[in-house]
């Protein structure tokens, strides 16, 4: 009797292990791919260039922003509405990573003791999908200040106070781990504008980052497995004044922006006037539709 017992002790030992097994394998199964629609693999990379002028780069010879769909947008919200915002860093980058306007985030100014009202992109994305690789490298550490949380659980959340390339060459390395979703960051073309204006130098910093921006669509479509299917957005939070130095109204040329893609789905192929135009807020909702994430409204 005692020797029955024992065999059916350990018999029901192996289930319960086998049945752990298969749980942990199963799980495991889920981790290895976070963001998966029809067997696809969606992976979305966020390129924010700070302080470029819609019009220079237009007139400018910029191959690699050639390479996607370019529509025009506007930011500081809708004039004499409760949506209207300044045309600062600090509202403009906050509209871009939670798709609603000051009204709403509360980061009315460049403040860094402000904190967003709306979770982010990475807040929303983290929720839905919590295995997702989430990594983000900027220039201006205020972004994160003014972040509805601390997405400390993102793999990675750096700071690169040196020149874009050093922030592009850090992106490029953390891209091999192939997250689902990446932020990058870059200030140099707003440094230019600030220092020199419509100038030889400013435009000198919209040709650099164009080819920074060709070196990480190169990175992407050189690793990309058949199954992987990238979004790739590349906009900017601001335009500039009539000399180029400021910003932070809301003259037409301080509100154009732009949003390219290479996703034609999400391009809108029309030329726009700030009247009807697509507003900022359009980026972090296209971006939660192609991750099928429900949008704000």
């Amino acid at each position: 009797m005692i020797i029955n017992l024992c065999l059916i002790s350990n018999k029901r030992l192996k289930i319960s292990i086998n049945y752990l097994l298969f749980i942990t394998l199963l799980s495991l199964s889920f981790l290895t791919v976070a963001v998966t629609m029809n067997k696809e693999e969606r992976k979305v990379i966020l390129i924010g260039i700070d302080g470029m002028d819609y019009q220079t780069l237009q007139r400018l010879a910029t191959p690699n922003f050639d390479r996607l769909y370019t529509s025009e947008l506007f930011t500081g919200g809708e004039l004499n509405t409760e949506t209207e915002q300044q045309t600062y860093s600090g509202p403009s980058w906050a509209t871009i990573l939670t798709g609603v306007w000051a009204n709403q985030h509360q980061i009315i100014k460049n403040d860094k003791n402000l904190k967003s009202a709306t979770p982010s992109l990475f807040d929303r994305i983290n929720q839905v999908y919590p295995q997702a690789k989430l990594i983000s490298v900027i220039r201006w550490d205020t972004i994160y200040d003014n972040l509805y949380s601390d997405i400390s659980f993102a793999q990675h959340k750096i700071v690169i106070k040196e020149h874009d390339f050093k922030a592009v060459e850090k992106f490029i390395e953390l891209l091999k781990n192939k997250p689902d979703f990446a932020f990058l960051h870059l200030d140099d073309v707003d440094h230019a504008g600030h220092d020199f204006g419509f100038s030889k130098e400013y435009d000198q910093s919209i040709i650099d980052a164009d080819l920074m921006l060709g070196k990480i669509i190169d990175v992407i479509e050189n690793n990309k497995q058949v199954n992987e299917k990238y979004l790739i957005i590349v906009t900017t939070d601001h335009g500039r004044n009539n000399s180029g130095k400021e910003h932070g109204g809301q003259s037409n040329s301080e509100k154009i922006t732009f949003y390219a893609t290479n996703n034609d789905f999400y391009h809108r192929k029309k030329t726009l006037q700030i009247t009807g135009a697509i507003p900022q807020t359009y980026i972090a909702n296209s971006i939660l539709d192609y991750l099928h994430v429900t949008p704000l409204k």
